[in-house]
């Protein structure tokens, strides 16, 4: 078996083949270079190919390999962190990321699913959606203050300052919403029976997560979420449970914190008494069942043509 690490850059890519010694390749993250590097593969062999998930920059590659058949994994960045800050020796470089990654191949390390074209359209247009989203909330309380400030002054407000800067924002979000309401997949129809979970919002999920059968547990899609709480304990100290991690997608974690904001009244106004009692405050008893929604979602996905129903 050949095991190949790939650290992939925006311009230049370097592959690694573990071996005695180990062979290194640079090559253009481009069509020719991707040709060159097809031809430096091992001609003998299986071969297994792990490759840093790096905002997209390795789709060319990646999708590539996949078209002739080689057997490729992606791996998160996280995971591929871990293994390199072990070595006592403080070293980043391209040739080492590369070699790290070869031997997390060897390890077993990495997930086989990667997304299509297609899919990863899906996501860019949810990711920017969460982007946009963001900024106006931000870009609006930010207007708000100016104005507080400038009427403090006791001077008239300009003519030129009161217009609404971001209408062209408002725009743009409004027509990002409409095409992810816009995609058809029977996934999304079935989440978006559950409540909190609008049609968009049901789409973005799908987008972000791209398949449910990287999950074998629930708990693993709540940790990709970041919805799980962080873990402390030390010298045998009693465990203990923090903030959530947020070290998941984030696009999930609005998505899933939103449907908490918007129906604990409703559907889970029972949950949301239980915890307020207990002393919750009501920040953590969103998040509570922002959870519950998280694991509701994941039941109906595992589940084929399942839809939710109230009790």
């Amino acid at each position: 078996m050949n095991y190949i690490g790939i650290d992939i850059g925006k311009t230049i890519n370097v592959a690694c083949r573990l071996g005695k010694p180990s062979a290194l390749l640079k090559f253009n993250n481009d069509s020719k270079g991707i040709n060159i590097f097809q031809k430096w593969l091992p001609k003998y062999g299986s071969t297994k190919i792990l490759v840093e998930a790096t905002g997209g920059y390795q789709n060319k590659l990646v999708w590539h390999l996949q078209k002739m058949k080689y057997d490729v994994l992606l791996i998160n960045p996280i995971l591929a962190r871990r293994k390199k800050i072990v070595s006592l020796r403080k070293i980043k470089t391209d040739d080492h990321d590369a070699e790290v990654l070869a031997e997390l191949a060897r390890d077993g390390k990495g997930t086989k699913w990667i997304a299509n074209p297609e899919q990863f359209r899906h996501r860019l247009l949810a990711k920017m959606y969460d982007k946009i989203s963001h900024r106006l909330i931000q870009e609006t309380i930010q207007q708000k203050r100016l104005r507080e400030l400038w009427e403090e002054t006791n001077y008239p407000f300009p003519e030129w300052l009161d217009e609404n800067l971001l209408v062209p924002l408002q725009g743009l979000k409004k027509k990002l919403s409409l095409h992810l309401e816009k995609f058809e997949d029977p996934l999304i129809e079935r989440l978006s029976t559950i409540p909190g979970i609008s049609r968009r919002g049901a789409s973005m999920i799908v987008a972000e997560v791209g398949s449910f059968d990287r999950f074998n547990r629930v708990s693993q899609f709540i940790a990709y979420i970041g919805l799980d709480p962080s873990i402390k304990q030390s010298g045998g100290q009693k465990q203990k449970y923090g903030h959530i991690s947020k070290r998941g997608s984030t696009v999930l974690r609005t998505v899933f914190f939103h449907a908490g904001m918007t129906t604990w009244r409703k559907a889970f106004k029972e949950l949301y008494d239980k915890q307020r009692e207990k002393g919750r405050s009501y920040i953590e008893t969103v998040l509570i069942i922002a959870r519950k929604v998280a694991r509701i979602s994941y039941s109906l996905a595992k589940s084929n043509n399942a839809i939710f129903i109230d009790s």
